[in-house]
């Protein structure tokens, strides 16, 4: 998943890409440098911002991403099988509500109420 989405946004910084992936900037460092040992990203200060990291993919990574591709278009196409383009669609939309409900458990006009009802 890391990998994939560095390729998709070469150059990420590596706050970015936490926050993209919804894990912690400890837990991506540490993905990171073992892809970086593994000679698959490449991280590079910021050009303007020295404190920063951008992330790029290496040469040998490229392979690597291609299977990773091929397999998950092949996951997605047996997961969608049955659907029509419509139920395909609605799926998704769908799915994208849940994720934003997931990570936003409280609506600001439900959250103050949420919170008195389970401390009450």
């Amino acid at each position: 998943r890391v990998l994939a989405h560095v390729a998709r946004t070469e150059g990420i910084s590596q706050v970015t890409l936490a926050q993209r992936l919804e894990i912690s900037a400890m837990t991506l460092g540490k993905h990171l440098e073992r892809m970086e040992a593994a000679g698959l990203i490449q991280r590079q200060r910021d050009a303007h911002d020295r404190r920063a990291w951008n992330v790029f993919v290496t040469e040998r990574a490229r392979p690597k991403l291609e299977r990773i591709r091929a397999i998950a278009q092949d996951i997605r196409a047996d997961a969608l099988r049955d659907l029509n383009a419509d139920e395909e669609r609605t799926l998704v939309t769908l799915l994208q509500r849940l994720r934003a409900n997931m990570l936003n458990p409280f609506p600001q006009d439900q959250g103050a109420a949420r919170l008195q009802r389970s401390v009450s």
